[in-house]
């Protein structure tokens, strides 16, 4: 029998989700038809807004460009969408360097420079629901869970869904459902994919081909802006995949480790590849040799 908090269990979920703040926040990122058509059409950022850096006595943020906006439509009301949770989510980051209330001072003297009102008032009471939401979220995380199950697979994918499930009460119960959605919509959309995914993986009743069919299904109906990461990860790993497929056909021939390469890389790149790959073989040589 393991004693073990759901929190450890459900890291293994989460950590796959950081991967789309990356995506959320990729300057080069190509906005979807979908993301831009939740947006208002009649929004506007407030004049001004939010610096572009950091200037809090923060040392792990200093200088660094501040995450997520803080805007209001027409009527002065703040804007809530995923970007509102960026901005806590990049001040709250720092407690432990400085007391939450320091954190918090900050998230009122950033959002009173870019805000007026009523969307002031509007933002710190979100602010208050979203941290009462957090507190209750690492309660049930930390919650201990006895694990006797034969079949620990199965298992820890019933606790996942379960959790899933008690997170998405606890969003809405202490935040605006439509507050949570905006938070968390992107979030769940995909934590949903991944249990779903996981459980058809597991199932006894289908085959591969099956499985990948119905795993495609699932694909078409998420978000297009998970769709398309999700598709840009699956080219990234087969152009890996390819990429030392062809290195080890290649052998120890630089030359030939260079044609593969030149198919992907620029020329730069291709060169300091080159070398590393020629440093390695030395050093594995010089260590079978010792």
């Amino acid at each position: 029998m393991t004693i073990f908090s759901r929190s450890l269990l459900w890291i293994a979920l989460v950590v796959s989700l950081i991967a789309l703040s990356v995506l959320l926040i990729d300057p080069e990122a190509t906005p979807s038809t979908e993301q831009e058509q939740s947006k208002p059409a009649e929004s506007t950022d407030i004049a001004g807004g939010l610096p572009s850096t950091m200037d809090a006595p923060v040392l792990s943020l200093q200088g660094t460009e501040i995450d997520g906006e803080l805007a209001v439509d027409s009527q002065g009301n703040l804007i809530v969408d995923l970007s509102v949770r960026d901005f806590f989510d990049y001040i709250l980051v720092s407690v432990g360097e400085v007391r939450p209330t320091q954190a918090l001072d900050d998230i009122h003297r950033y959002a009173k420079e870019a805000l007026p009102e009523p969307a002031l008032t509007q933002a710190m009471a979100l602010l208050q629901d979203y941290l009462a939401y957090k507190k209750a979220a690492h309660s049930l995380l930390q919650q201990p869970l006895l694990t006797s199950s034969d079949n620990l697979p199965q298992y820890y994918l019933d606790t996942l869904e379960k959790t899933f499930e008690q997170l998405y009460e606890l969003r809405r119960q202490y935040m605006e459902p439509a507050a949570a959605e905006a938070f968390f919509h992107l979030e769940e959309s995909y934590a949903q994919y991944s249990l779903a995914q996981a459980r058809i993986q597991l199932s006894t009743e289908l085959d591969q081909s099956e499985k990948q069919e119905k795993i495609a299904s699932l694909r078409q109906q998420l978000p297009a802006v998970l769709n398309d990461y999700l598709t840009t990860q699956q080219q990234r790993a087969q152009q890996a995949h390819d990429i030392e497929q062809g290195i080890a056909k290649a052998a120890k021939d630089p030359e030939q480790q260079r044609l593969v390469l030149q198919r992907h890389y620029d020329h730069e790149t291709v060169h300091r590849i080159v070398d590393q790959l020629h440093l390695d073989e030395q050093r594995q040589r010089r260590f079978t040799d010792y």
